[in-house]
């Protein structure tokens, strides 16, 4: 393997495994902080006992590091090998036929870790003694307690063909003040003895392992194989031993690589990078299968790379020639360098040569790839903020976009989805009316979709989606675009999981809703006559917050004419528009009357989290309308959240019943017949006995107006007594007068009008207090003051969040991200007032995540400067989710 260079150190999360990579002269003084600083995280025992008692070697070799290379410590734990033997002075064996026994490690003060590093015993030429199957219990004071249920049931045997292994690592999750910890071993793996050669503990959560900058691809495919599968080359499914994946060696199993009979060169592999990658080396495990068979693997092969998600590739190189497999047990990988190579999104494998002349030659196979390099862009990814359309067989609309289903860890795009029909959306009508819905939360720009195909094993492969059209909304779901095709999805593979498929289509801006009709099955396929989807997400970006509607907002159906001036029954209860495409509040209903003769009740009914069932948040009470146009509801307005709908109850409104389908009027959704009207703080479910649905399409001439919600704080915008600080780089951070409502900032106003003060840069920020600890959690776009008086600016996010929680609080700088400025706010004495304000000085510019503690001045000021938030969502759980979301995706490069 190639030998680690310092140049391109990266610090990796023991944890996640997420790699963060770092770049800097300093490297060797990194490595040596590391080696000193992490060393408490691996922990000896002071004393250990087996039972029986080994008839060779003591226990106490197991505990002191006698065999080992070296001393282990949290930065090198993974890579520090144990000498095979079989030698009295760094081990302990009972042999004679003893096949299980306990081993008790106890520690001179209590310890805390979750990891349990072992080194298993083995012999040198003979089959290992090492142990199997075992559990472990730890006494934290009062004797034993138990078996662990999370431990693994068996642990891999050490390699007795190797002159020397390393630690296999097993998580036993995280123990705390541990006097004594019992490992029971149950089986062992050949011979008729057992043992151990070394056992240490660690406690992941603390330290970090120096690593290269090694990227995992999140996707591959390729030639069908005879055994195994490409996804098995990047899963570290047969990896061995513990530490960074590019330091273990591969078990030698033909199941758990990728090994094809056939050695046409048009054979391939193709491996995703998940985003776009810089790279230059790639880290091969050779195919290995012991002994027979070293003539299987990958010589010489070609490689090229695409950098526009696979459409097209590079002109072929060829990097170089691996080694043949060593025809050991276990195969550590070679690292092959080639020219660097920027923007990758996928690398492609071909034209693979074997060794000939080697035994069993005539198959190609590989066990694991890995590539070299830093991952410099991620895709943009938009989950759907809800989902609606034709009602299923099994799951729920809800079902793709929750991830219930998905499995792992790490981005969602990446992940597989599990195969259960109740965690999806299946119908067995294949009619091309059934249609999907999925709202986004705001405006998004759109450029592809990952969808991952109906999944259900080997039976039913032809129950997923081929293709279907796509339509976009940019005004809430009122109105779509023509049909797209966007193309043809696979057939789901069958097996246990099922991975993403992309499919790309023309930039769609400005989507609010889109819809996907026209679906299609896989005919002759098993199962088929079905339309199923597993999860889906979008490619793109999306604003964190819609802006704020108009005054008014109109919301609703046109109001025109209708075929029939109102219902003849009284039963009616009728829910005829989409959720609604951002929260407001309503307080008055237009209708377009016709002479028509009823009453009508309007309610407001929320989506409850379980497909078909909604809250009943509130009721109008009863509306007589007597001539077209807008009528105040009697019980005063409606405070709604994006996605509640409106619906009526009775027979007072005109409506046309010349639709056949959903899709014939963009606002008709649910339609039910009940012989009451619902109670306000029930919860009722379409379809059942109360409230059937039938499939009767009218668009009744109603519609509302959508006020957004507005806080504002701060001392009002108007002139001050003196003019702007004198003094540069502060951040105002106003006290007494926090945000009260979840919302995000919208806009900002301020005042300066004194002379010679203006071309100023000036950075509004949102703060949150912490007991008196203030972090920066969103920036602004920096703006330059005047002075020509008031002025008002959007907020516009550059980093971090605008979502407000109650207690944050509005600050502001005097500079822009780099550096400070002088003041551009008036501001007036309140000599008399309690604290207003405190100013923290900051010359570097204003941050995001910077803290501050000691405030520069403390004064009884008021400064001539409001912010105001849209309050979109009075759903705490929601605004809670969508202020990760803003966290994450909004995001803008600093200028």
């Amino acid at each position: 393997m190639r030998s680690m260079r310092l140049e391109k150190l990266a610090m990796k999360s023991p944890l996640t495994g997420a790699a963060l990579v770092m770049v800097t002269t300093l490297a060797c003084a990194l490595l040596l902080t590391l080696a000193g600083g992490a060393d408490a995280a691996i922990i000896s025992a002071s004393s250990a006992t087996m039972s029986p008692g080994p008839n060779y070697g003591s226990m106490n070799n197991v505990i002191n590091g006698n065999g080992l290379n070296g001393s282990v410590n949290d930065s090198n734990y993974w890579s520090v090998t144990h000498q095979l033997g079989f030698n009295a002075g760094i081990q302990a064996v009972r042999d004679g036929g003893v096949t299980s026994a306990v081993f008790d490690f106890n520690f001179a003060t209590p310890a805390t870790f979750d990891e349990l590093l072992i080194w298993n015993y083995t012999q040198s030429g003979l089959t290992n003694r090492g142990i199997n199957a075992f559990t472990v219990e730890v006494d934290t004071g009062s004797g034993f307690g138990g078996a662990l249920t999370t431990v693994p049931t068996n642990i891999n045997a050490a390699p007795y063909d190797m002159a020397t292994h390393v630690a296999q690592a097993v998580n036993i999750g995280l123990q705390s003040n541990v006097q004594a910890l019992r490992l029971s071993a149950g089986t062992v793996h050949g011979g008729n003895a057992i043992g151990l050669d070394e056992v240490m503990f660690r406690d992941s959560t603390s330290g970090t392992v120096p690593s290269l900058p090694i990227i995992t691809p999140v996707a591959a495919t390729g030639t069908a194989p005879s055994n195994g599968s490409p996804t098995f080359l990047i899963d570290g499914t047969g990896l061995f031993g513990a530490g960074p994946v590019e330091t273990r060696a591969h078990e030698t199993t033909h199941t758990k690589g990728w090994l094809i009979s056939n050695t046409n060169p048009a054979n391939e592999l193709v491996f995703d990078m998940g985003g776009k990658a810089d790279l230059d080396a790639m880290h091969v495990w050779q195919y290995a299968q012991v002994g027979c068979c070293t003539g299987r693997g990958v010589s010489t092969y070609d490689l090229q790379f695409s950098t526009d998600g696979g459409a097209t590739y590079s002109t072929t190189i060829s990097p170089g020639s691996l080694a043949p497999a060593s025809g050991t047990s276990n195969e550590t990988a070679q690292a092959v360098s080639f020219a660097p190579q920027t923007g990758v999104t996928h690398v492609k494998i071909t034209n693979m040569a074997d060794f000939p002349a080697l035994p069993d030659a005539g198959w190609q196979g590989l066990n694991e790839v890995r590539f070299e390099g830093t991952l410099t862009e991620s895709p943009p990814i938009v989950t759907p903020f809800f989902a609606y359309g034709t009602t299923p067989n099994y799951g729920s609309p809800t079902a793709l976009i929750n991830g219930a289903g998905l499995l792992g860890v790490g981005d969602n795009i990446y992940q597989p989805h599990q195969t259960t029909h109740t965690q999806g959306w299946l119908i067995s009508n294949t009619n091309p009316a059934n249609e999907l819905v999925f709202g986004m939360d705001g405006a998004a720009d759109l450029t592809g979709m990952h969808v991952w195909q109906y999944s259900q094993g080997t039976c039913c492969t032809g129950r997923g989606v081929s293709t279907f059209d796509l339509q976009f909304s940019t005004d809430g779901g009122m109105s779509y675009s023509a049909p797209i095709s966007p193309g043809t999805l696979a057939a789901a593979s069958g097996t246990s999981s099922e991975l993403a498929q992309f499919l790309s289509f023309a930039e769609q801006t400005g989507v609010t809703h889109v819809k996907m009709t026209n679906m299609a099955d896989f005919a002759g396929l098993p199962g088929a006559g079905w339309q199923g989807l597993n999860e889906i997400r979008f490619e793109g970006t999306v604003a964190p917050l819609p802006p704020a509607p108009p005054e008014p907002g109109h919301f609703g159906n046109t109001l025109s004419p209708r075929a029939a001036n109102s219902d003849i029954g009284t039963t009616v209860f009728w829910s005829n528009m989409y959720g609604a495409p951002v929260a407001g509040s309503v307080d008055s209903v237009e209708v377009s009357y016709q002479g028509g003769t009823g009453t009508f009740e309007l309610f407001q009914l929320r989506p409850a989290g379980t497909a078909n069932e909604f809250d009943v948040v509130a009721s109008s009470g009863v509306i007589t309308p007597d001539v077209s146009g807008s009528m105040t509801l009697p019980n005063g307005p409606f405070d709604l959240q994006k996605g509640d709908l409106i619906a009526h109850y009775g027979n007072g409104i005109p409506f046309g019943s010349n639709l056949t389908t959903p899709a014939a009027h963009n606002n008709q959704v649910i339609f039910y017949s009940s012989p009451a009207a619902p109670d306000v703080g029930t919860a009722i479910t379409v379809g059942s006995t109360d409230f059937p649905q039938y499939n009767s399409w009218r668009d009744y001439a109603y519609a509302f107006d959508l006020r957004g919600f507005v806080e504002t704080v701060g001392n009002g915008a108007g002139q001050g007594s003196s003019g702007p600080d004198t003094g540069s780089s502060y951040l105002v951070v106003k006290d007494n007068d926090p945000f009260t409502m979840p919302g995000a900032i919208d806009s900002w106003q301020f005042f300066n009008d004194q002379a010679g003060t203006g071309g100023r840069n000036i950075t509004p920020v949102l703060v949150r207090d912490t007991d008196g600890q203030v972090e920066v959690l969103g920036v602004g776009t920096t703006r330059v003051g005047t002075a020509d008086g008031f002025q008002q600016y959007d907020f516009d996010l550059v980093e971090g969040t605008r979502w407000v929680e109650p207690g944050d609080l509005f600050g502001f700088y005097y500079g822009d991200g780099q550096g400070g400025d002088f003041g551009s706010v008036d501001f007036t004495n309140i000599p008399d007032s309690p604290l207003t304000v405190r100013l923290f000085a900051d010359g570097d510019g204003i941050q995001l995540g910077s803290t501050y503690t000691n405030f520069t001045h403390n004064l009884p000021r008021f400064y001539s400067i409001n912010a105001s938030t849209v309050v979109p969502e009075p759903s705490s759980v929601v605004l809670a989710l969508l202020g990760l979301v803003g966290l994450v995706l909004v995001r803008r490069r600093r200028k």
